[in-house]
């Protein structure tokens, strides 16, 4: 994909938005020759704190493309946090139940899962009380299926 022609200003500005990477190949106008932006005098690439020089060039702060599902949004997973919660909580309830409470262990699992992809702090609590819940539906599922045979084999003779 080509852009311009651009001074160095406009680069600037490129870089500032992160349109512009140290990596990225420039192709100088009338000569066609091409370039790394890292070494092209006037351009200014943000420097991360304590990070080492990138190859060939300035570390730098903007990292585009990114990933839409690993940016945080406006609640930084907020909404799913709580979904996992009470998915959770339903879960835990119903816990006799077996199937339907697994179900809602694996769904509350889910939505942790995405609240910590998107950088809630409390996704690791939300995963842990939904994993209590998959082991407890297990667990109930499988005592039910012993309980049963038993009976079975009692009522049966």
């Amino acid at each position: 994909m080509k852009y311009g022609p651009g001074d160095i200003p406009t680069l600037n500005q490129w870089v500032m938005e992160g349109r512009l990477l140290p990596s990225s190949t420039l192709e100088e106008e009338t000569s066609g020759v091409r370039v790394q932006a890292s070494t092209v005098t006037g351009l200014n690439f943000p420097v991360v704190a304590g990070a080492p020089p990138a190859s060939g060039g300035p570390a730098y702060a903007g990292y585009y493309p990114r990933d839409p599902s690993t940016v945080a949004g406006p609640n930084n997973g907020q909404s799913l946090l709580i979904g996992a919660y009470v998915v959770g909580v339903i879960g835990l309830v119903t816990c006799c139940s077996g199937a339907f409470s697994l179900v809602a262990g694996i769904g509350a699992f889910a939505l942790a899962y995405q609240a910590g992809r998107q950088g809630h702090p409390g996704a690791v609590w939300a995963k842990t009380l939904a994993a209590v819940v998959i082991i407890f539906a297990i667990t109930v599922m499988a005592l039910g299926g012993v309980l049963q045979s038993l009976m079975n084999g009692v009522g049966g003779g």
